[in-house]
């Protein structure tokens, strides 16, 4: 065999540079945590400006026409109706004490029509 480490002179590579003390104040690291804090503020804003639910009252349970609504019987819940969205209450409005007109199942969105005065002599 022939000794081939004479022939190529290599020299040595310089020593790196570093800073005297390490530190995690790095320009960069700022600038990166800013941007995500940015992007992640950013998406959420936009994500809760697409949001077009509104709350309308839901059944409780299966009711019957006649029943006189308590506070039991139904609670708000969040929903995007679009153009149905006028035959359905509002949960800002009072239905406590209404009387049903029509029977509903437990999960229904309680609407407009479902819904008249109370019966003559019922005190709520």
């Amino acid at each position: 065999m022939t000794d081939t480490s004479s022939r190529f002179d290599v020299e040595p590579s310089p020593p790196a540079r570093r800073r005297l003390t390490p530190s995690w104040v790095d320009p960069r690291l700022i600038a990166g945590l800013a941007l995500v804090l940015v992007s992640v503020l950013l998406g959420a804003s936009v994500l809760s400006a697409a949001d077009h639910r509104q709350s309308r009252w839901a059944l409780n349970r299966d009711l019957a026409a006649g029943t006189v609504l308590t506070g039991g019987d139904v609670h708000p819940v969040r929903v995007q109706l679009g153009a149905a969205d006028s035959r359905y209450l509002p949960a800002s409005q009072a239905v406590i004490g209404q009387t049903l007109q029509a029977s509903g199942k437990s999960g229904e969105l309680l609407s407009r029509a479902q819904l008249g005065n109370p019966l003559p002599g019922v005190g709520v």
